[in-house]
């Protein structure tokens, strides 16, 4: 299949999706599709598991609507920038029904084989869409500032109201310990410091994430962690 065509296959994916027509979806993609996702979504590996996420997210955003902006085709894959719009009538996990209105571009690449899309890879910006659904504070509200005392980084303690419930912060702390597999726990005494940092960062929120990660990959590679008894 040419560019053309493959551009025409997406096109009308995104009008099907739009218009909650799922026998037109079912047409456009394989039904071994897989979607691959960082996003705080769930990974999808089947055009099944792919209907039932977006029969999901059309009863959280009932008015919701996909605009392209551009796309760019190269070989089996295409490239697409998009917006997407729609007011939050449902629950979306575990977050209530806002009311609010999001609106938020994303990005998507996808992979044609003989006339389906097979593979796709989407990332947008989930703290900003939470932010604007009114499940998080903006960050500018989060005081007061206070020093790290192990890494000397100024991080802003969130207040009751804006503090991340568990489900994200669990996230956070989640790709915290991948980053410190990948740099490799090297004694027991490095591992029990991650396990503090960790615990430093459940009491202080997620704005102190990067603080505590870069306390901990410094103390990782130098073997050591922080005094005992010192203070959070």
């Amino acid at each position: 299949m040419n560019a053309e065509h493959n551009k025409a296959v997406v096109r009308a994916f995104v009008e099907a999706v739009n218009k909650k027509d799922w026998r037109r979806l079912d047409e456009l993609v394989a039904s071994d599709f897989a979607r691959h996702s960082n996003s705080a979504q769930p990974q999808i590996r089947s055009r099944k598991q792919l209907r039932e996420f977006l029969t999901g997210e059309a009863n959280t955003f009932p008015d919701g609507h996909e605009t392209i902006h551009f796309l760019v085709a190269e070989g089996d894959k295409l490239a697409v920038h998009s917006g997407f719009r729609g007011t939050q009538s449902g629950p979306m996990g575990p977050f209530p029904a806002s009311g609010r209105t999001l609106s938020a571009d994303f990005i998507s690449i996808y992979r044609v084989s003989d006339g389906r899309i097979a593979e796709a890879w989407v990332e947008w910006d989930c703290l900003n869409s939470l932010i604007q659904l009114g499940h998080f504070a903006p960050l500018s509200a989060q005081q007061p500032q206070e020093h790290d005392k192990q890494s000397g980084v100024a991080v802003a303690r969130p207040t009751a109201a804006a503090n991340l419930n568990g489900w994200a912060l669990d996230r956070a702390v989640s790709a915290k310990d991948a980053a410190m597999t990948r740099i490799g726990l090297k004694s027991s005494t490095a591992a029990r410091a991650v396990v503090e940092e960790q615990a430093r960062v459940r009491r202080h929120g997620f704005a102190a994430l990067l603080a505590a990660m870069r306390a901990s990959k410094h103390r990782l590679k130098h073997n050591t962690r922080p005094a005992l008894g010192s203070a959070d």
